[in-house]
């Protein structure tokens, strides 16, 4: 699978690794098994992107994963989520993913973009 999750409980902080080729089917598949574990509430999340490929992931498939997002409950609005880019295309789907979310009535977590792994966890521990 080319997105894995482990989770830290005592950091409460969960590690999302993006690998190859990343496709639709394998954020859906995210999704389902990480967004709805209801023992990984209020956890905040590094999604890192720096060894994948999102060539596969279009802006409207971004519209279908952030409007699915908006209707998950596992989801602790209190949480934060860190984007860990490593290219330009990496950075352009973050911010499309984060100014959807910021237009979506449903009460969502606190998301920021970074390109140092030091800096997400540092943000991510406050």
């Amino acid at each position: 699978m080319a997105v894995t999750s482990t989770a830290d409980h005592e950091g409460r902080i969960v590690f999302t690794l993006c690998t190859g080729t990343v496709t639709l089917q394998d954020i859906k598949a995210y999704q389902l098994t990480a967004w709805r574990d209801p023992s990984l509430y209020g956890y905040n999340e590094l999604f890192d992107l720096t060894t994948s490929d999102f060539s596969n992931i279009s802006f409207s498939d971004l519209i279908d994963i952030a409007q699915k997002a908006s209707r998950l409950t596992m989801l602790d609005p209190n949480s934060r989520f860190a984007f860990l880019t490593a290219t330009t295309h990496h950075e352009e789907l973050a911010d499309f993913y984060i100014s959807l979310k910021a237009m979506s009535d449903a009460a969502s977590r606190e998301i920021k973009k970074f390109s140092s792994r030091e800096d997400a966890l540092t943000w991510l521990k406050k």
